[in-house]
């Protein structure tokens, strides 16, 4: 009896073990639009578009985020995930990613940030930090940089 729960148990690592070598990397292909849901002093409460290749034979979850959001080279504040995104094995897909920043760290690089952006017609938006995600019980946080030129309407402001 005892055998069979060691046996189970290096199937059971084997099989995790395996699964990170099957891993392929996860690629942002475009940031497509950017929509304000909630905007406050406190918090900006947004809807992004992103188009993804996940190139694995399995889903991806994205369950967390660490990413520092920056417009036009000033700090934004902290991104962080909604709610859990599920991206489909062996697709290009689109995702609405549902993000929360909290700004209050960076409330006066944030006005004169939100101001500059009334004269302009893009913005360079960037992303830095790490996303943490699943893929067959195996959790890895992923590194994330971002850097996307994108025009003041898609912002959805």
């Amino acid at each position: 009896m005892k055998w069979m729960k060691n046996l189970a148990l290096v199937f059971g690592l084997s099989v995790m073990l395996s699964a990170c070598s099957y891993y392929n990397d996860v690629q942002v292909l475009k940031v497509m639009n950017v929509e304000i849901v909630e905007f406050s002093t406190d918090i900006i409460n947004a809807s992004v578009e992103i188009e993804i290749n996940n190139p694995n034979w399995y889903d991806i979850k994205l369950i967390d985020s660490d990413l520092d959001l920056f417009v036009n080279g000033k700090s934004m504040g902290t991104v962080h995930l909604a709610e859990k995104v599920v991206i489909p094995k062996k697709s290009i897909s689109i995702q609405k990613v549902e993000v929360i920043s909290d700004i209050k760290d960076a409330q006066a690089n944030f006005l004169q940030s939100a101001m500059s952006l009334l004269f302009k017609k893009t913005a360079l938006l960037e992303i830095k930090g790490e996303v943490k995600a699943q893929g067959l019980m195996v959790t890895k946080k992923i590194p994330v940089e971002i850097k996307e030129e994108m025009d003041i309407r898609d912002f959805g402001l």
